[in-house]
């Protein structure tokens, strides 16, 4: 039979798998699993010497990720910080590893509203991702606090945050699919601050990303609706 350890590692590979195309239903039940398993495995009196207790963190923290998708922000609260915790435990505040947590910890904070904690979180993620983590990660980052600083109207600070995360994530074909964030909400950095011609050049450019790598995609009507109200 195999090892409580083997079993939780399989689902939640599945479950990432789950995740990234949408099936969040699919993944949370995945998720769900493979944290019970892994915790009977740490509550054996030999677990699995090759099973490292950060396994646990990473699957709370990955099925925190997609509860939030879900909108069940309050079983995210209580997972993300469980993950949080243990990995600061396990790795130290400072650990390259520890830019996921970060991540999933600010994207919960602002699903709470709380975008002072958002903004802390995003920024060590930030920090974390330029000296150790591949540019996918610091455009990810970027884009996060980004997005923070629209919502506090922080307009000038969102711009050269977007900017550059639209910079790295050009440069990065795997990303070529989801541009048009960045786009857009450069574009609502632009708008924010007055610059009209910038503002609409930008939502442009975002409604024929959307169009040519994601088409269909809900996205769009959102960008084509902001163009709409455009003077």
């Amino acid at each position: 039979m195999a090892r409580y350890s083997d079993q939780a590692f399989s689902l939640n590979t599945l479950g990432m798998t789950k995740k990234d195309l949408g099936e969040l239903k699919e993944a949370r039940e995945l998720f769900e699993r493979a944290l019970s398993l892994a915790r009977q495995e740490f509550a054996l009196p030999r677990p699995d010497p090759e099973f490292s207790r950060i396994n646990e963190a990473i699957i709370a923290d990955n099925l925190a990720q997609t509860l939030v998708a879900l909108g069940e922000v309050k079983l995210a609260v209580d997972h993300c910080t469980k993950a949080f915790a243990l990995a600061k435990y396990l790795l130290g505040s400072d650990h390259a590893e520890m830019g996921n947590f970060y991540n999933t910890v600010g994207k919960v904070s602002m699903a709470c509203g709380d975008l002072g904690s958002a903004e802390l979180m995003f920024a060590k993620r930030i920090e974390l991702a330029r000296r150790d983590g591949p540019p996918e990660y610091l455009a990810e980052a970027l884009f996060n606090l980004g997005s923070v600083r629209l919502q506090q109207h922080r307009y000038p600070e969102a711009r050269v945050l977007l900017a550059e995360t639209l910079r790295l994530e050009s440069a990065i074909p795997e990303l070529q699919r989801g541009l048009h964030n960045a786009l857009s909400h450069l574009g609502l950095a632009y708008l924010g601050e007055g610059n009209l011609p910038e503002g609409r050049r930008h939502l442009e450019k975002a409604l024929a990303s959307v169009e040519r790598h994601a088409p269909g995609d809900a996205a769009a009507a959102g960008i084509r609706e902001a163009l709409k109200r455009l003077p």
